[in-house]
């Protein structure tokens, strides 16, 4: 670098003295900058100080009268390096003013130098703090836009109106059949040629009532137009006119569920085709012992034929209820339960002796490994009571409850207000085909309780624990 030239004039003699700028001149000295100043100086033709203000002073660390008629380069130590003091005397020279960015000492320095007079002045304003909000801002957007467009997913910002792109990464723009994103915001893409308006019209609506990010499932189409499954999570910002979001491809996903869907019905229609099937076949078996009863002479053969009829009816009905549901996964037991005590009342009013059910019985669903063995219980309790409990009276009442705990368990309550068991009964120790099959089929299959109770009547009580 070429040696600086000092003027010849001596350094405590200044052409122009502070003392001879007006008040005005200074005011508007102050005005040329268009932020607040922090620094203000003033050097006369060969750049020596003839004022510093003190923010100029706390600026560069020196005093008024340590500096004042010294050259700009024994005040600014760093300008030298910057070669900017070179263009100084052009300003008087020229009258034109310039503006410049400043590194010095680590600080950064936003400057303007004009003419005022004969003399040069300089504004200066720090801007570290500012610098660094920039550099941070451009870090985060860099890091932003890296994450934009190499993120696994496709991204995207599109215009409210028309849902114009206005932004998207590559991903997106391979999904919808662009060779790059360049090409697919060149071609001024909008919704229109991959979403349907409807659909579109609607999650708008949401999107602007809700004021948070919508997901949503959508068919939508390629460039080609072929079809597709993708899903879309986007949020709208009307104050910027525009649709931010994310996009999955999901036809995989849609295929599966397709074949899944399929696949599950053609299972229910067999499961629905086999519980037919099963069904009528208790029926025949019904049918059957219904006429071996008719044909039989013995008084106890067409006994234990009505027996092993009830008990086939029994399970029979599950199988029927299980064909009317729409989940062959469990049987609503309450809904038995209703059939089941009907079908028991008409069988035994006979004689004209009537006996009144009431059933209490909530939402309770078993799943027809518990269903089968419950309804064998119930038609053995039901039936006892029916055929023992009101000898010798005309009427008489049942009342059957059934419910499940939160916990899973279930209680089933049969009570008659019957002549009730003898004081001796002891149900471990019966020995009758029915309760026989009733206490081994709680205690084995449904691994519960099952007890017995005289009070002005008989009361049965079931307990285990419920499946599904």
């Amino acid at each position: 670098m070429a040696a600086v030239k000092r003027s010849k004039t001596k350094r405590n003699e200044p052409r122009l003295t502070e003392t001879k700028l007006s008040k005005g001149s200074k005011v508007k000295l102050y005005s040329l900058s268009g932020m607040p100043v922090d620094a203000f100086l003033l050097f006369d033709e060969d750049l020596n100080l003839l004022s510093i203000n003190e923010a100029g002073q706390k600026m560069f660390g020196v005093s008024q009268a340590g500096v004042f008629g010294k050259c700009i380069l024994d005040i600014i130590r760093d300008v030298k390096d910057t070669r900017i003091y070179k263009s100084y005397r052009q300003v008087l020279k020229t009258g034109k003013s310039i503006a410049a960015h400043l590194e010095l000492g680590g600080r950064h320095l936003s400057i303007q130098v004009f003419k005022q007079g004969d003399a040069l002045g300089m504004i200066a304003c720090d801007i570290t703090e500012r610098k660094k909000t920039e550099e941070a801002l451009k870090v985060s957007e860099e890091r932003y836009r890296y994450l934009f467009h190499n993120a696994e997913v496709a991204l995207f910002r599109s215009r409210i109106a028309d849902g114009k792109i206005l932004e998207c990464n590559d991903l997106l723009a391979k999904l919808f059949g662009y060779d790059s994103r360049e090409q697919c915001l060149a071609e001024h893409v909008t919704s229109e040629h991959y979403v349907d308006p409807n659909v579109r019209a609607l999650k708008l609506t949401q999107m602007l009532e809700k004021g948070k990010a919508e997901n949503f499932e959508a068919q939508v189409t390629r460039r080609d137009g072929s079809p597709f499954w993708v899903s879309f999570s986007a949020r709208i910002y009307p104050e910027r006119d525009c649709i931010e979001g994310a996009i999955i491809d999901i036809t995989e996903r849609k295929r599966a569920e397709e074949e899944l869907q399929a696949s599950l019905k053609e299972k229910e229609a067999l499961l629905r085709e086999v519980n037919h099937r099963v069904k009528n076949n208790f029926q025949l078996i019904t049918g059957i012992l219904d006429m071996v009863g008719m044909r039989a002479r013995n008084e106890e053969a067409v006994r234990l034929i009505g027996s092993v009829h009830s008990r086939v009816h029994a399970m029979a009905r599950v199988h029927s209820q299980l064909y009317k549901s729409d989940s062959f996964a469990q049987i609503d037991m309450g809904a038995y339960l209703g059939e089941l005590v009907g079908y028991l009342a008409q069988a035994y009013a006979v004689n004209g002796k009537v006996i009144t059910p009431v059933l209490d019985a909530t939402d309770v669903y078993l799943p027809i490994t518990q269903a089968v063995p419950c309804a064998l219980v119930l038609n053995e309790v039901l039936s006892n009571s029916f055929k023992h409990a009101f000898v010798g009276r005309e009427r008489g009442r049942i009342e059957i409850a059934i419910r499940k705990s939160p916990d899973g368990t279930v209680y089933i309550a049969v009570r008659d207000d019957g002549v009730g068991v003898p004081e001796t009964f002891d149900i471990e120790k019966v020995d009758t085909l029915g309760l026989k099959l009733a206490r081994n089929l709680v205690q084995e299959q449904l691994k519960g309780k099952l007890q017995i109770r005289r009070d002005r009547g008989t009361e049965v009580a079931i307990e285990f624990r419920g499946g599904l």
